[in-house]
């Protein structure tokens, strides 16, 4: 009953009817004509009385509930009121109604007041008071909604007129409280902005949504020389040094999907002058569904200026370094070579030593073997010789000649050249180097004592390793028979641990003087004659520290010396 109470209220206090040509023009012009209204009472016809326009007929009740079908049809993302003279609601539409938490049937009839706050009601007497004049008007107005929310509302309004006398306003609204938060805000974050580089290089820009530059803080036309009034409210790409494919591709990402960036320009030229720039885009947070962006333009002209002149010091560091490799490079190629002279001219004065110690020990078996021939033919001529004397004299002859082969064969294993690193057993080959100088130890009447493991390997230069051992050897024998030493002795052992197989070669002359025994694995150095080159030892370093990949020490013990080599080894495997 009450509803229907309310409508019937509506229905009177709607006394003015519109024609469907005349609503159309509302809608077309958006509000912001003045409109003449007919009014028409049951017989279609103007009547000049307002109590009788209260009256109406079933007809014209439809023609009525049609027009405003058609204005809520037409206008479905806006409100539209109609007020009387006196500021009462004579309609308003659902949008509106739903935007402020009211029903339509709440609002209809009663005074526009309940809508706002009294301050702005005041106003809007005043604005209908100039209206009045037939003059339309857009605005903004605070609306109060039902749970007592405050929004903003940009107002569209033009005034109702029929047959010359005022009758009402009709407004369009638009919702616009969420834009001005974002204005707000946007404020809020502009100040917050110059507050930060109000004292600092920085340019900035503020875009909205499409691109446009709303914004732009005296810094960036500090640091480019671009004025704002050539810029403001146009799209940031209309800046040249902007226009390039590479910003360009950042700054749509920025927009279209909010992926921030942060780069470095090229060299830039304005106002005549090279400008490079860090440039970062942020995108701007704000309550509503809207978007704004920041950009910051860091001037590092100065810092990149001193890194392309630190880059091309470095540059030219580089080529002065390439110079100086390839000079190196070439000084250790010939350092090598010079190396690689005294290491064969060190294995040829070995050679040249073993050669006159072989010569030398072959005179005396060769005489021997020479007597026992001609020991032979004398006991022949006496009558002597039988068969066991025969015999025992050719066996002597025959090892004497072995002596000689055994030693002949040893040489040739020395001199010639390794070309292949293969594993050799440790023991083999310094039995090897000490067949070849056994003669000259029984000679000095040298006591060799050996304790050999035969389980151990080695990886490398099995006949460089010989001659290695062959000069530290020689240079304990020739230790021995020049200082005449009692009871001379050379001793000789294995041992592994680790990995590591350690030999020591060790001898009872009396040790080297400790001037001599710093250098003693140097070149040239000798305390022998001047005919020797003292390339020896240097050479049996170069072999196991280069090609064997050890070490070795001299250490002066009580009665002489020892020498001690560690090279990397294994164990044989057990079948």
């Amino acid at each position: 009953m009450e509803i229907e109470q309310s409508h019937q209220q509506y229905i009177q206090r709607r006394s003015i009817y519109l024609d469907e040509r005349y609503i159309k023009k509302i809608l077309r012009k958006t509000g912001l004509e003045v409109f003449e209204i007919v009014n028409v009472n049951s017989n279609n016809e103007p009547e000049n009385k307002q109590s009788e326009n209260m009256k109406t007929t079933a007809s014209e009740q439809k023609t009525l509930q049609d027009i405003y079908d058609l204005v809520d049809y037409t206008i479905e993302e806006e409100g539209f009121v109609t007020v009387d003279c006196d500021e009462n609601i004579t309609y308003i539409n659902n949008t509106l109604c739903q935007q402020l938490g009211f029903k339509q049937l709440d609002l209809i009839g009663s005074s526009f007041n309940k809508l706002t706050i009294e301050k702005e009601f005041n106003r809007i007497k005043e604005i209908t008071g100039i209206r009045q004049d037939g003059r339309a008007s857009s605005y903004q107005l605070i609306l109060i909604t039902k749970s007592g929310v405050q929004r903003v509302y940009r107002v569209s309004a033009a005034p109702l007129y029929i047959d010359d006398r005022f009758l009402g306003t009709l407004g369009i609204f638009s919702d616009i409280t969420e834009e001005k938060e974002d204005i707000k805000n946007l404020a809020t974050s502009v100040q917050y902005h110059e507050l930060m580089v109000k004292n600092l290089p920085l340019g900035s820009l503020i875009l909205d949504s499409d691109g446009n530059i709303i914004t732009m803080n005296p810094a960036f036309t500090r640091i480019t020389g671009i004025k704002p009034d050539n810029l403001l409210n146009q799209p940031v790409l209309k800046i040249k040094f902007l226009s390039s494919l590479r910003y360009r591709y950042a700054i749509d990402n920025l927009l279209l999907y909010q992926v921030e960036f942060d780069l470095e320009t090229d060299d830039i030229i304005q106002r005549n002058e090279h400008l490079y720039l860090r440039i970062r885009g942020y995108h701007l947070s704000t309550q509503s569904s809207k978007s704004y962006f920041f950009l910051v333009f860091d001037d590092i002209t100065t810092r990149k200026i001193q890194q392309n002149e630190v880059k091309k010091k470095m540059d030219d560091l580089l080529i002065l370094e390439k110079h100086l490799q390839e000079t190196v490079t070439a000084k250790e190629k010939e350092l090598q070579e010079k190396e690689w002279q005294l290491l064969e001219k060190a294995k040829q004065e070995t050679n040249r030593e073993l050669l006159a110690k072989i010569a030398h020990y072959w005179r005396q078996p060769l005489n021997n073997s020479t007597v026992l021939i001609q020991s032979l033919q004398d006991d022949y001529d006496f009558g002597e010789l039988n068969e066991v004397r025969f015999n025992k004299k050719v066996n002597d002859a025959v090892n004497q000649l072995l002596q000689l082969s055994n030693t002949l064969e040893t040489f040739r294993y020395l001199s010639n050249s390794d070309m292949v690193k293969q594993d050799f057993g440790l023991a083999d080959v310094i039995d090897k180097a000490m067949n070849l100088l056994m003669p000259s130890c029984h000679s000095a009447g040298i006591t060799v004592k050996t304790n050999l493991d035969e389980n151990i390997l080695v990886a490398g230069y099995p006949r460089r390793f010989a001659q290695a051992i062959v000069n530290v050897m020689e240079n304990a024998i020739e230790a021995l028979v020049e200082r005449d030493t009692y009871e001379p002795r050379i001793s000789i052992s294995i041992a592994y641990a680790d990995d590591v197989a350690e030999i020591i070669i060790g001898d009872n002359a009396g040790g080297i003087e400790a001037d001599i025994a710093t250098r003693i694995f140097e070149p040239y150095v000798t305390t022998k004659d001047k005919e020797y080159q003292g390339l020896g030892l240097y050479m049996a370093r170069n072999v196991i520290t280069e090609m064997l990949k050890g070490d070795i020490r001299y250490m002066r013990t009580i009665a002489g010396s020892d020498f001690i080599i560690n090279l990397p080894a294994k164990l044989k495997e057990q079948n």
